[in-house]
């Protein structure tokens, strides 16, 4: 049930964006044909290495920023596709799963994304803060 109340919250957030749903799965995914996002509450080995390289790159701090900017991340696919070429669609297809984790990072889409985040998260800082404060306190009651 309390799963249902966190789907319920980011489902509300992301149809601020025309996003039509939000899914509590294992990974963070923008579903192109669906229109939906899928969230994970769970961390995975490669979060530290991804901040890390989130930081380095864009001169920022995500650390205690991770699960929100990873739902912004994915809001950013959606909010910057018509950015990308249909080469660049099929590059992030064919390499998505048959690269290491830093040139999977580096795709135009997933660059767009991040620095569509980046941008959110500074515009409404407060907002995100607490959206994600509201965010934990449900996965905590899960």
């Amino acid at each position: 049930m309390k799963n249902n109340l966190l789907e319920k919250k980011i489902t509300n957030f992301v149809k601020k964006f025309g996003i039509r749903r939000a899914f509590c799965k294992d990974i963070f995914f923008y579903n192109i044909k669906k229109n939906t996002i899928d969230f994970s509450i769970y961390t995975d080995e490669r979060e530290p290495a991804h901040i890390k390289f989130i930081n380095n790159k864009y001169d920022t701090d995500i650390t205690d920023w991770y699960f929100i900017f990873s739902l912004l991340h994915e809001i950013g696919h959606h909010e910057t596709m018509n950015e990308l070429t249909d080469n660049d669609w099929l590059t992030e297809i064919l390499v998505r799963n048959h690269c290491d984790s830093e040139i999977y990072w580096n795709l135009k889409a997933e660059d767009l994304a991040n620095k569509w985040a980046i941008q959110y998260l500074i515009d409404h800082t407060e907002k995100c803060w607490n959206f994600q404060k509201e965010c934990y306190e449900l996965m905590r009651q899960m």
